[in-house]
């Protein structure tokens, strides 16, 4: 281990490399025990990351702050007299601030358009749920489907590890794409089944209350997984594999979560509507 972490790093001269080899065995009563429990965990987490996606995401930043870093932006004259100016509120006095670009992840954009040019109304309601069309352009711009999933990863380990807000939020926008691309079920079946592989590894490192929304007794994984789970069982082709694993996941999420996916959601359920009779 010692031995191939020096030639990969070390850079001094033969006869300094030749004397550190000899005296790897001295050198190894100062090393702690490597966790390799943990190596596998990080392996399960990390192991679509390259340098290529790395590179790609972190254009700029060496350091990656937990929270989005603000700077001011030029104050536009806006002609107004002194006394008017005075007179706005405090939001207005202001100077305008915006996120620094020097430390701004660069995520994949998601796409603003959620159904093809020229689509018909028919097709234009469709897309309006189903994803697939959002998740393929932002497939296109990568070189292999793998790296969006890369993305994932990346983005959970920033807001896990480095507590970064935004990260968790695009994690959210991405878990949503994948589980309601209700057409890369039968068109790309074994993108989603990666997708739902990660998802697991995922899963296995949050509180089990980490995605409860305070405000309602709902949370939004609850329901884009339901959405996923129905796009699947639903599909009359589906690939009896991709069927399996969904199937595996939905229980290790049931029974880890206590989430129940088989009740039907309130805003679904009938409204009951108590009629009065008016006698006359």
């Amino acid at each position: 281990m010692a031995n191939c972490c020096l030639s990969a790093n070390f850079t001094g001269s033969h006869e300094e490399t030749d004397v550190l080899k000899k005296n790897l065995q001295n050198l190894d009563k100062h090393l702690g025990p490597y966790p390799f429990e943990m190596w596998k965990k990080w392996l399960s987490l990390s192991s679509r990351i390259t340098t290529a996606v790395i590179r790609k995401i972190e254009s700029a930043p060496q350091k990656v702050p937990a929270v989005a870093e603000l700077v001011e932006t030029p104050v536009v004259n806006t002609g107004l007299p002194v006394k008017e100016n005075i007179l706005n509120s405090d939001d207005q006095l202001l100077a305008p601030r915006q996120e620094n670009p020097l430390m701004a992840l660069n995520f994949t954009e998601i796409p603003k358009n959620s159904f093809p040019k020229g689509s018909s109304a028919g097709d234009i309601t469709k897309y309006s749920m189903d994803t697939s069309f959002v998740l393929q352009q932002m497939l296109s711009l990568w070189e292999s489907p793998s790296e969006l999933l890369a993305e994932l990863q990346m983005v959970f380990l920033y807001f896990v590890i480095g507590q970064v807000y935004s990260a968790f939020e695009h994690w959210k926008h991405l878990t949503h794409i994948f589980c309601s691309a209700d057409e890369m079920v039968s068109k790309n079946p074994s993108l989603i089944m990666e997708f739902i592989g990660d998802l697991y590894f995922q899963m296995q490192e949050v509180p089990t209350d980490f995605f409860v929304d305070i405000i309602s007794s709902e949370n939004f994984l609850v329901k884009t997984l339901r959405v996923l789970f129905a796009n699947i069982l639903e599909n009359s082709e589906v690939d009896p594999q991709l069927k399996r694993r969904m199937i595996q996941f939905k229980q290790f999420v049931t029974q880890r979560f206590q989430w129940d996916f088989d009740a039907e959601p309130e805003d679904e359920a009938p409204m009951i509507v108590e009629m009065i009779e008016n006698h006359m």
